[in-house]
């Protein structure tokens, strides 16, 4: 039947639709050859796609009118098919790439000193932290204690280095007057940047904010912000020392303790913290006066 011989010569998906711009209607079968391998040659595959759509047409028309398709005409059919799969498939240009970002600019070398002076605090600190049911473990947390005690003096090493007026601190602190507090004074004390951290999500088990705790009451502190801020920090083991870790501690409890209530974890183990430090320092020296987060 004429309907199954013509499903032989279906054109490729590829031109389907496509509005052909190379007509094909009048020429001879040489004269198609012809502009065929022209356009092989040339490597114009819209052409070649063109062809093979006129002469699927061609066909048509044969076969609807009852005629036969010569040899010389299924044998063009089969060329022009042939070349076009020959032919690659034009891509648009890829779109040009992003610029790469820049990479980050090196630290200026005495804060990189600065954050291997906080990793190596951490570091022992982890150590002291390790469980101890050998000997060998004990001599390593007394040796690790020994180092975090001398890391105080490489924080003052370190401050007097580098005089404050060649790195100006930057700072987050709120700089409203009375009573008014920021809470990512957390993160920008002198215990923030020595890991003390409370509460369910980041918290830092009891002990460890002991430890914590009783180096920053007894050592040079990492400098934080601006010399004046930090004269207010005293120095180690004086009671101006001991009041600023009690009333910085003391106003992160009261801000929390109005936000979320007297049952939070994080106000919960403030308290506890002050309450240590009432006990271990503050007791035996002053009496019973005493910053509180209630």
């Amino acid at each position: 039947m004429p309907g199954s011989r013509g499903s032989r010569y279906d054109t490729p998906r590829v031109a389907v639709g496509r509005i052909p711009t190379f007509q094909i209607d009048g020429l001879s079968v040489d004269q198609v050859r012809a502009a065929l391998e022209a356009a092989e040659e040339d490597g114009n595959r819209d052409r070649v796609v063109d062809i093979l759509a006129g002469l699927k047409m061609r066909v048509d028309r044969r076969l609807a009118a009852g005629k036969s398709i010569s040899f010389k005409l299924n044998a063009m059919l089969y060329d022009a098919r042939a070349a076009m799969h020959r032919m690659p498939i034009a891509t648009p240009p890829a779109p040009p790439l992003a610029p790469r970002p820049a990479p980050p600019k090196p630290k200026a070398p005495h804060l990189e000193e600065y954050a291997q002076l906080l990793d190596r605090y951490t570091q022992l600190l982890r150590v002291i932290m390790l469980p101890t049911p050998t000997v060998a473990a004990q001599e390593s947390a007394r040796r690790a204690r020994a180092n975090l005690d001398a890391l105080g003096k490489a924080f003052l090493d370190w401050e007097r280095r580098y005089p404050p007026d060649l790195f100006p601190w930057p700072s987050t602190r709120s700089r409203g007057g009375g009573d008014s507090f920021d809470a990512s004074l957390a993160d920008q004390s002198p215990l923030g940047r020595l890991g003390y951290v409370v509460g369910k999500t980041a918290g830092r088990p009891e002990n460890e904010r002991r430890i914590t705790l009783d180096w920053a009451y007894a050592n040079h502190l990492p400098p934080v912000e601006s010399p004046e801020y930090m004269a207010k920090w005293g120095a180690p083991l004086t009671a101006a020392r001991l009041r600023q870790i009690a009333e910085h501690i003391a106003r992160l409890g009261k801000w929390r303790r109005n936000a979320f209530g007297g049952r939070d974890r994080a106000v919960q183990e403030w308290q506890a913290d002050l309450d240590y430090l009432h006990r271990r320092y503050y007791q035996p020296r002053f009496g019973d006066s005493w910053p509180t987060t209630r």
